[in-house]
């Protein structure tokens, strides 16, 4: 993981950071690591379980109406699966799109294609 933090989350910062504060630079960070640098994809919509319940980490993190809205989000990518992940990347990430993420140094793609 601190391999892809090193590798991935710096480029992106140093590409998409220009010219930003540093709450907004943190802000891109954390969105980076979450995505691009969690193999599991913990705390985020595609973590392997229940179709039916959002994960307990994004969970805190927002509001009921928001939870609501992310539970029929989930149902809808895992259907009746339980994992939609394939080594950390999600199951229907492009091929191309997929070897590019990994030549810049992401570890996975936690966000529904």
């Amino acid at each position: 993981m601190n391999k892809c933090i090193n590798t991935f989350v710096k480029k992106k910062l140093n590409y998409w950071g220009k010219g930003k504060t540093l709450k907004e630079r943190n802000s891109l960070k954390k969105g980076y690591i979450l995505h691009n640098c969690n193999p599991t994809c913990k705390n985020t919509l595609l973590e392997p379980g229940s179709p039916n319940r959002i994960p307990k980490g994004l969970r805190k993190k927002c509001t009921k109406e928001l939870a609501k809205m992310f539970t029929s989000q989930r149902k809808s990518i895992f259907k009746n699966k339980r994992n939609v992940l394939i080594n950390g990347f999600h199951e229907n990430t492009p091929k191309k799109l997929k070897k590019q993420l990994q030549k810049e140094g992401a570890i996975s793609q936690c966000v529904p294609m």
